[in-house]
């Protein structure tokens, strides 16, 4: 196997596909249920007080905000990807208010490097892969688009339904709407965050642990986990002795073809196709006239047909030494 690291990933301690053995932090998860079940077990081993992470706003079901659980039964708050930027400043006045208290923290690889510095005493440290960041706008064009009143909506989920899932609404008389995650393709240029859109980071090289969508055929339900720090390491070792995850190699030139889409895209930017198709989906005055029901069948057929790598699943038996 190739051991030429692509560009955009970073150097790792190791590299891993996996998921975690309790079903249903698997099945809440967008993908392998991992970082759910690393959150749970920091609490529940008393290795730190609070996690604080991406959930919704307790008074506001279509909203994603920075919550922090300190009670392991309430870590499922947090599970599934949140397809919305969420400021710097609300995370980092809530870690303030938890100061003192032993914290771990989930963020995006942009807010990774000021955690570090701002917050040295953050026991642990978990990121996750960030490709497109759109803004609140898309998931309010979404409710618009099933038809709902926001008042009658219980439950968001991005990545809800059979994987990989996709926007789901769930209402009070416990109906659901539903868009696959198809649709999200054309939402990233349509709403893609000013900004965001010359970012860089989409794989962190100073949290503990990353993880993103492993795109494996034949092996849905499974995340792919970037293994920075030795603590994180030492994390993912104890937690595979206690049987919580089930472990399966990965090596660079792998994950980069699952992931090559997005780290051409933050390694080089745009290219000039893609830079004019930013700037006439994003204009308000276009959107709507946008077929999205045709660019989400387009992006469909190039899920199934482009997306996806071929690759042995042997669990490993042994944690590597």
């Amino acid at each position: 196997m190739p051991l030429t690291r692509p560009e955009g990933i970073p150097q790792a301690i190791r590299l891993f596909v996996g998921h975690s053995t309790t079903e249903a932090f698997r099945a809440a998860g967008s993908s392998g249920g991992i970082g759910t079940a690393i959150l749970s077990h920091l609490l529940k081993s008393q290795e730190v007080d609070a996690v604080i992470g991406a959930g919704f706003d307790h008074t506001d079901a279509t909203r994603p905000a920075f919550r922090c659980i300190t009670n392991p039964d309430d870590i499922v708050l947090l599970s599934g990807s949140k397809y919305a930027y969420l400021e710097f400043a609300p995370l980092a006045a809530l870690i303030e208010h938890h100061r003192g208290r032993r914290l771990a923290v989930a963020a995006p690889p942009c807010f990774c490097a000021a955690l570090r510095q701002r917050y040295p005493d953050i026991r642990f440290l978990l990121s996750f892969f960030c490709g497109y960041n759109i803004t609140p706008q898309a998931t309010q064009y979404l409710i618009e688009k099933t038809k709902t009143e926001p008042k009658n909506i219980t439950r968001l989920d991005y990545r809800g339904g059979t994987h990989p899932g996709g926007f789901t609404l769930t209402l009070k008389d416990g109906t659901r709407k539903h868009f696959g995650k198809e649709y999200y393709e054309p939402l990233d240029l349509m709403f893609l965050r000013q900004g965001c859109d010359n970012c860089r980071f989409f794989i962190s090289d100073i949290a503990d642990i990353i993880l993103g969508d492993a795109w494996i055929k034949g092996a849905p339900k499974n995340t792919a986990i970037v293994v920075i720090t030795p603590a994180g390491d030492a994390l993912l070792k104890t937690m595979f002795a206690h049987h919580e995850l089930t472990l399966y190699s990965l090596y660079e030139n792998e994950l980069g073809r699952m992931h090559a889409h997005n780290l051409r895209y933050k390694t080089r930017g745009h290219s000039l196709i893609m830079k004019i198709l930013v700037k006439i989906m994003g204009n308000p005055r276009l959107q709507r006239w946008i077929p999205l029901t045709l660019l989400a069948a387009a992006a469909r057929w190039r899920r199934a047909c482009c997306v996806g790598i071929r690759k042995d699943m042997n669990p490993l038996k042994t944690y590597p030494s």
